[in-house]
């Protein structure tokens, strides 16, 4: 039983810093954490999200994951504890992560798949979420109650980031931008569950729409 090693676990403890599990229904398990947190005495909840996802734009709204955090902002931010939430856009090393593999074959040049269609994307480094997060947990006092959204410095189309992962790995890395029904399809056949699955295609979906190619940082 998980819950049951809330309490041990957050013993003595003053701050959290919440990255949460991406795993099926996790968002169920996160009202039952921040109330442990609650009873524990915690002073300052610093939260992981994704940006925009308390927003009422319709793109967002269509996303399994970013519901999901949604849903759990809403509480965290009704709860009564301290907080703070680091919305980010997508990751600089999703693309090693989920296709790392593929891409680390011998084949020559190796592919990198998405359906961006053509437009930019503001990844952020997962160490600049990190550096914000320190900041908030090092000063709670200036960070209570505040929503911050992270992006990278630039919005780059996906040839580039196929550029930069080519120099990364040392080897000539080729961008394929697919139709979204077939990046779908691929996804489909990776073997990953369907409410994974669900959320890539959402998200690639987002990325088509050219929404991500305003940065905003606050």
């Amino acid at each position: 039983d998980l819950e049951s090693t809330y309490e041990p676990a957050l013993k003595g403890v003053k701050s959290v810093l919440c990255a949460p599990p991406y795993e099926k229904r996790w968002e169920d398990k996160f009202p039952a954490f921040v109330a442990a947190c609650d009873r524990a005495h915690v002073k300052h909840f610093v939260k992981l999200s994704f940006y925009h996802a308390r927003t009422n734009n319709d793109i967002f709204k269509d996303v399994p994951l970013v519901q999901a955090h949604a849903k759990c902002d809403r509480f965290l931010a009704s709860f009564g504890i301290g907080y703070t939430i680091l919305g980010a856009t997508h990751l600089m090393s999703n693309p090693l992560m989920y296709q790392g593999r593929e891409l680390r074959k011998d084949q020559t040049p190796a592919v990198f798949y998405g359906s961006t269609q053509g437009k930019k994307v503001n990844y952020v480094s997962p160490n600049d979420i990190a550096d914000v997060a320190m900041h908030a947990l090092l000063a709670p006092k200036n960070h209570f109650k505040k929503e911050y959204t992270l992006t990278g410095p630039e919005a780059i189309v996906d040839n580039d980031v196929a550029i930069l992962l080519g120099k990364f790995l040392g080897k000539s890395i080729m961008y394929v931008d697919q139709p979204l029904h077939t990046f779908e399809d691929g996804e489909k056949m990776s073997g990953d569950p369907k409410w994974m699955v669900r959320d890539f295609v959402a998200l690639e979906k987002i990325k088509a729409t050219g929404a991500e190619e305003e940065l905003v940082v606050s």
